[in-house]
């Protein structure tokens, strides 16, 4: 156990399977990880005597320690305490608003009865969360944990230098050596702008709902995100990727083939052939989806090459092409990804993970925005606002070409008529 000079108690509370669950005096033990609660009082300069009981939301003695100091002080400082809302309540709450704003997920396929049986012995949900739900929770949650390191219990309590210090704790994707993790890799500029925009959206929601009075997020510095880098496949990369299929993978070489032709021939995500359905496709050979992502729809139509290509394998199911239908998209999406990263391998193709999968669409975006304009580029693509197509493609469009020739042109006329 440990005291404060409010005379509040902090202990674990132990669960039944701990061995100290059956102990004469079980308060009196912490070397475990049962839940730390509270129990007693503070009493205030007037005199005046605070009842504090119940779970103080974590398993970190440590942690548990700082908490209860934060509550506490206030008290003892004689400051009137108000029935703030804490950083973990306001977090659930924005959750729970979200997860019924976004639209349901449409990219969770069935579920084998051997499946079910698993997942009802071990006591497990199926994973039905939105993928934006999902973005928000994972950068929340982190916020979470570092408030409970840093004694913010209080939503009120954060602050901008706290949200500053918050941003340098961001870490990218884990390092694995022997199957443990024994480091990160830094976190993308991308990636942090995408934490920063969601924490934002946090806390205006906690403005709006009157949690609190002001959003700490709103002077946070700006993340630079470097203008993308494009770098289309060759025609000789083309080929060696073509040429490795049947090679690689030679069960189920037709089903590859298809595959490529349909990422390089529709500039689709990966994640949309990956869904794609007969349905999908009309009698005439064209594409007709709302994509995944922005749920934009999109129209592409087909070579004759690629509709012949889909007709040439046994389809993974009834209902898709590429996919069984069970379980998650997601998992499907990154099976696909390791047959296209082996086969990118295979063929030799360089420039990492920038010229993958997603370079399919960007190389028949460049040419569509050379040839077609912008217009047609963010049509291809399903781009909600042509800001998005013209900040990665408006230096491939002819019409920016034609004012540099003419302006060049004007200036070397007038060179010429100063000789």
């Amino acid at each position: 156990m440990w005291h404060n000079e409010g005379m509040v108690t902090a202990f674990r509370r132990h669960q039944a399977r701990c061995k100290y669950a059956k102990y004469r005096e079980p308060r009196k033990h912490k070397d475990c990880t049962c839940p730390v609660h509270m129990d007693g009082f503070v009493t205030t300069p007037s005199g005046e005597k605070i009842v504090m009981r119940g779970s103080l939301e974590t398993r970190n003695w440590a942690h548990g320690q700082i908490k209860l100091n934060a509550m506490i002080e206030p008290h003892l400082r004689g400051e009137q305490v108000l029935k703030d809302i804490t950083v973990e309540d306001a977090i659930k709450k924005f959750l729970t608003t979200k997860r019924t704003d976004i639209p349901a997920r449409t990219d969770i396929g069935g579920e084998s009865d051997s499946v079910t049986a698993f997942r009802e012995r071990n006591g497990r949900k199926a994973d039905e969360e939105q993928e934006q739900v999902r973005k928000y929770r994972d950068v929340l949650s982190r916020l979470k944990t570092f408030c409970d390191q840093n004694g913010l219990v209080l939503l009120k309590q954060v602050t901008l230098d706290h949200l500053d210090e918050f941003r340098s704790t961001w870490k990218g994707r884990p390092i694995y050596r022997d199957g443990k993790i024994v480091d990160h890799k830094p976190k993308t500029q991308s990636g942090k702008q995408r934490y920063q925009q969601n924490l934002k959206i946090f806390f205006n929601h906690a403005v709006d709902r009157e949690w609190i009075s002001k959003n700490p997020a709103s002077k946070l510095t700006k993340i630079t995100v470097p203008d993308p880098v494009i770098n289309p496949f060759t025609p000789e990369e083309w080929s060696d990727i073509f040429d490795h299929i049947e090679p690689t993978f030679p069960k189920i070489h037709t089903m590859v083939r298809a595959f490529v032709l349909v990422l390089k021939e529709s500039a689709l995500r990966i994640g949309d052939v990956v869904k794609l359905r007969p349905e999908d496709i009309t009698p005439n050979g064209e594409i007709e989806i709302d994509t995944q992502k922005t749920n934009e729809y999109v129209w592409v139509n087909l070579p004759r090459e690629v509709i012949d290509a889909l007709k040439s394998f046994e389809p993974k199911s009834h209902n898709f092409y590429f996919w069984t239908g069970n379980g998650q998209l997601e998992t499907a999406k990154k099976d696909w990804s390791r047959v296209m990263l082996t086969l990118f391998r295979a063929a030799g193709v360089e420039g990492g993970a920038a010229r993958r999968s997603h370079n399919f669409r960007k190389t028949l975006a460049v040419k569509i925005a050379e040839t077609g304009g912008l217009d047609a580029a963010m049509n291809l693509l399903g781009h909600k606002s042509i800001k998005t197509t013209e900040k990665a493609y408006a230096k491939f469009t002819e019409g920016r070409k034609d004012q540099v020739r003419d302006a060049l042109r004007k200036v070397r006329e007038l060179e010429k008529s100063n000789k």
